[in-house]
């Protein structure tokens, strides 16, 4: 049995005894409870919510909570040439 389940704006395939890194939820280290988000349930039969499963929950424990690393961005703008389009005028020699 398999589920798709949304936390922390992302979805995640789930089955039992995986372990999954999410982003920080307000729980202490060793709670248990229940995630009501169920997208879709699979097995058997599968159940499509319309948008969520009705009365499907999955219960989950916090194992560890640590901080990711950091992520270093680097943003680079590219270098344009500037081109000067220019309409002659006048040929005539103005210095005479």
């Amino acid at each position: 049995m398999y589920a798709i389940i949304r936390t922390g704006g992302k979805q995640y395939t789930v089955r039992p005894g995986d372990l999954l890194r999410v982003e920080k939820l307000p729980r202490e280290l060793g709670a248990e409870f229940d995630l009501d988000d169920v997208l879709l349930v699979g097995g058997d039969k599968i159940h499509v919510g319309e948008p969520t499963v009705k009365n499907a929950k999955v219960t989950v424990v916090v194992t560890q909570q640590d901080r990711a690393p950091k992520v270093i961005v680097f943003k680079k703008n590219a270098v344009r040439a500037i081109a000067v389009c220019m309409v002659i005028v006048n040929t005539s020699p103005s210095f005479l």
